[in-house]
């Protein structure tokens, strides 16, 4: 994909897929236009029923960032995801539904 060139990205649950959360959204970052908008749809709570079943997944366990996860989870914590979202220059990144998990 040709960099600078989507107005939008959506992205459901799978950022915390990517064994480098911060450089996968350095990719997506470049992706995006001046104005462009990226719109994250992650779950934010470790699950034992949900670790137990996508834990057998190969790629559930792939993180190298771990330091940024929730312990024993490939997840990020809303403040983790504000700090990689920084570090990946999105500025003022806005998080709703915290209280939701």
């Amino acid at each position: 994909f040709a960099p600078g060139t989507f107005d939008a990205v959506i992205a459901t649950n799978v950022l915390h897929a990517t064994s480098d959360v911060v450089g996968a959204l350095r990719r997506i970052a470049a992706l995006l236009d001046g104005d462009g908008l990226l719109a994250i749809n992650e779950s934010i709570v470790r699950q034992d029923a949900v670790t137990l079943t996508f834990g057998l997944a190969n790629g559930w366990w792939l993180a190298r960032d771990i330091e940024r996860r929730i312990p024993h989870s490939p997840l990020l914590a809303p403040s983790g995801w504000r700090d990689c979202l920084a570090l990946a220059g999105f500025a003022a990144p806005r998080t709703y539904g915290e209280e939701f998990g």
